[in-house]
Formats: C-alpha cells, structure tokens, sequence
C-alpha cells in the first residue's frame, strides 16, 4: 500500500510540475497553491492604485480591420520591450505575431509572453488541436460556424521558436469555479503605449464585433502592473527589471498624442486575480451613481449582483439599453441564449411589472459564425468601461480578468456613437423566453 501511495504522489508530481528556460514550476500539492501563492508569491507583486484616475490619451479601434493592423505596427516599432497577454491566440494571424517577435527578440528587444497552456512541441500541438476540432465538429459541417481557433499549436510554435512564453496559474485564483481561465487581453510596448479591450487575436474569431482602445500616458504604468502580476503568477523565472516605465516620457508622450487628435482621459484599473478582485464592486458602485443612462453591449451578461443593480437603476428613472450576443454561437454550440436570458428575462419581467421605465435587452443581429464579443458599459456620457470581463458570475470570480474604467466625455461620446449605431441597425428585439430558455438562464451560472 505504501508503495502504491509512493507511486501516485510521484507521478502526480511529475503531471502537476513543469519547467522550461523561462519558468520554473514546482510540484505543489493538490489544494495547496492559494498557500504557495501567499508564502511565495503574493508579496512580490506590484501594488496598483485602484482609487485615484490617472490621466492618458487615448484612441478608439473597432474590429478587426482597425485593431489588428494597429496592434501589428505597434509590436513592429518596439525599440526595449513587448508584453503580450493573450488568451485565444492562432492562425495565420498568430504566426504573424510569432514570427514579429521573434524578428524583434532577435534584435535585442525584450520579450515577454503570457499565454494559455499549449504543448510542448508544435506537432503535439496539432495532434491536441485535430482531436479538439474532432470532438467540437467540423465548422463546414455547421454552416460555417468558427470553433475555437487552434491556439495550442500557435503557441507551441512560439515556444519551438525560443519565445519567453509562461502560463498564469489559475490555480491561486481563490475560487471553487469549474472553470478558470487566464482571460487577459494585454499588450504593452516599451512600457510607452499600450491595447487593452476585449479583441482576441487569432483568424477564427476575427469577424467578431469587438474593440480596444490604444493608450498612452502615465496609466500605461497601471497597466503594465497588472501584466507584471501576472508574469509573476506564472512561475517567472525572470523576477525583476521588467518595467522599464518613464513618468516623464508618458506625459510628453500624452501632451503630443492629444495635439494630434487623441481624446484625453482619466482612467481606473479593476481586475479579478489572486491578488484583487473589485471588478463588481466598482461596476455596482457606477450603476448604483448614475443618473441618466447606462449603455452596455457585452458577450456575456448573468451576474445576479450586476443585474439587480441595473434593474434598481432602471426603477429610479436611469435610461438602460444593453446588448448581447444571442449566444447562437458561443463555443461552437448553439446556446438558445444560454446566460443572457437571465437578463432578458429580468428586464422583460420588470416591464411588465414597471411599464413606465425605459429599459431594454436586445440581441445582436450576428453574421453567420460572429459573435458580439465587446465587453463595454457607457454611464452618463462620462464613464466607460472596457476590458477583457464579461459581465458573468464566472468572469467575476474564476478568471484573469483585467477591466478599465475611463473617465472622458470624449471617448463616452465617441463609444455613445458606436453603441447607438449597433442599437438602432444591428439588433433585435429577442422573443419572450421558453420555459427551456429560462431554465437555461436559471443554472448558468454553473459554467458561465
């Protein structure tokens, strides 16, 4: 018995450790990884300042065709360094960014990946992706319907080339959710400029409707902690000299942007981490404020907590439009509405209820194999929030979440347009649940 139990505790060491050139991971026992977080890690990270707005200037970028080509220049202009935190990842697209940074490590640039789990050679990786889309079902077979986009084999093939990519360990996220991911949309060049939004950046989501925001000034510096935590998280080897952040040079960099049309704003960090998690406190804290209107277009919408606060915002008098992706789509599935009919549902009940609010969920009219993946809320003309959360109980709690609050009546407006365009030409008004789709809503929460 005793060398049986000898057996296991090593060959579950040997599944749950790891290491390559650029990280280190030890074997931790199963259901103690919040410890080594604490006893390891925890003080090591960089503290962010989630109170006080820091100014920036900033510019809004819309699908694909504005936010890749950006994104591209960006990481080709890099002079010292590149920060990437993605989550879905691959395609000739993600080749392209491979084979950029490995063109600039290769010049002396300092580059740093922070990636989902792949294989450890590119050929295993293609053999996971083709069993993966074996299992998910041909997308041809469905209409043309995307699956998800073969990030393992992109990613093996950025470690083949000799690319510093490590793995954020979801496991020191303190939470009993079944599913955690490291859900983070970063990239930050030279501790300068940086994109945050909800865009991933692999082929088979690229027709998505999406947005990201370029940013630079001294809440690039915010920004750049919260990759530096998560490099941190991921059994770095690399522990120090990270950021190389100028508060000087962000501010000339800021003053110039803004004389060439950049939109000037204030901005707030909110996150879900090991290390912090206020991203529904601020989020309730700014519905709970506003006086005139909320706007919301998101993926994903089931929060109980972010629900009732826009249901008592829309009893008080606050004008509240929100829209979602009908989930027709979501993980090569057809959801019939999956999590967003708990909110569809909490509205539809609330305007039988209240007649006189002026308030309503309506579906994004998607294009065969898209999804609305915006994770976006505009409060008041003022106040925009933009990031990698969707507003589920899953993202608020289980994952690497990172989601910004902007303080600008420039970019309010510019996203108001964008919002009301997508409302007024892009929606629908969805049916009155099934009983089906209202259980389905119901019992979200468990995968979402």
């Amino acid at each position: 018995m005793k060398k049986t139990i000898f057996i296991l505790f090593v060959l579950t060491a040997f599944i749950f450790a790891g290491a390559s050139e650029y990280y280190d991971k030890p074997f931790i026992f199963p259901g103690f990884h919040r410890k080594y977080f604490k006893d390891n890690i925890k003080d090591e990270l960089l503290p962010l300042d989630f109170e006080n707005y820091k100014p920036c200037a900033v510019r809004l970028l819309v699908d694909k065709d504005e936010v890749f080509p950006r994104a591209l220049e960006m990481m080709k202009d890099a002079k010292k360094s590149v920060m990437f935190n993605m989550y879905l990842f691959g395609g000739e697209l993600g080749k392209n960014i491979v084979d950029l940074l490995k063109q600039k490590m290769d010049e002396g640039v300092k580059i740093y990946m922070i990636m989902p789990e792949g294989k450890e050679s590119k050929e295993e990786g293609e053999f996971d992706e083709f069993h993966e889309r074996g299992y998910m079902g041909r997308p041809e077979a469905r209409g043309g319907h995307d699956v998800k986009p073969p990030y393992k084999e992109m990613i093996s093939y950025a470690i083949q080339q000799g690319l510093p990519v490590v793995h954020a360990e979801t496991k020191f996220l303190d939470t009993p959710g079944l599913v955690k991911i490291d859900h983070s949309k970063l990239i930050i060049v030279d501790s300068e400029r940086a994109l945050v939004g909800g865009m991933n950046f692999a082929d088979t989501v690229a027709k998505n409707h999406d947005s990201m925001v370029e940013v630079v000034g001294p809440y690039v510096e915010e920004i750049e902690k919260i990759f530096i935590n998560n490099w941190l998280c991921s059994y770095s080897k690399q522990r120090s000299g990270l950021s190389i952040f100028d508060k000087d040079n962000s501010k000339n960099m800021m003053r110039d942007a803004v004389s060439r049309g950049w939109l000037k704003a204030e901005a707030i960090p909110t996150v879900t981490s090991p290390y912090k998690n206020n991203t529904r406190r601020v989020l309730k804290r700014l519905f709970d404020q506003a006086k005139n209107n909320i706007y919301i277009e998101q993926l994903l919408l089931n929060d109980s907590d972010i629900i009732k606060y826009l249901l008592r915002a829309a009893k008080r008098g606050v004008e509240v439009k929100v829209i979602v992706d009908p989930a027709e789509h979501l993980y090569s599935m057809d959801w019939k509405g999956g999590p967003n009919n708990k909110a569809i549902g909490a509205f539809q009940k609330l305007k039988k209820e209240h007649k006189e609010v002026n308030a309503e969920v309506r579906h994004y009219d998607i294009l065969p194999g898209q999804e609305l993946h915006m994770k976006l809320c505009i409060v008041d003309g003022m106040y925009v929030g933009l990031g990698s959360t969707n507003f589920t109980s899953g993202a608020m709690r289980s994952n690497y979440e990172a989601f910004h609050i902007f303080k600008s009546r420039e970019l309010a407006y510019a996203y108001e347009n964008l919002f009301m365009n997508d409302w007024e030409t892009r929606t629908r008004i969805p049916d009155d649940l099934s009983v089906v789709e209202s259980v389905i809503g119901f019992v979200s929460d468990i995968l979402f």
